[in-house]
């Protein structure tokens, strides 16, 4: 299981997976696991690393210009994601 890798114990993982399913909405448990063993279990950090991925994946813009964009939201994917629609269509 990846998160022996580093040591993390099946109750703070438990925890650590759920406040992050908390922070970013309707993810996944292997996507949480994923983003947390990226991080060293940091929450914030992987529900950050998560909402990148996620507008990465639009195929809109670079990665860096998805991360500035949800800088500018304050980490709220939705309006991320639309201003960097209207950036696009213009």
């Amino acid at each position: 299981m990846a998160c022996q890798e580093v040591g993390v114990s099946g109750e703070l993982r438990a925890n650590k997976v759920s406040r992050l399913q908390d922070a970013v909405g309707d993810a996944r448990e292997d996507e949480c696991v994923s983003a947390l063993n990226a991080t060293g279990w940091d929450v914030t950090a992987a529900a950050k690393r998560i909402k990148v991925d996620r507008l990465d994946r639009l195929g809109l813009v670079s990665r860096h210009l998805c991360e500035e964009a949800l800088e500018k939201s304050k980490w709220n994917v939705q309006e991320a994601a639309s201003s960097l629609l209207d950036a696009v269509q213009s």
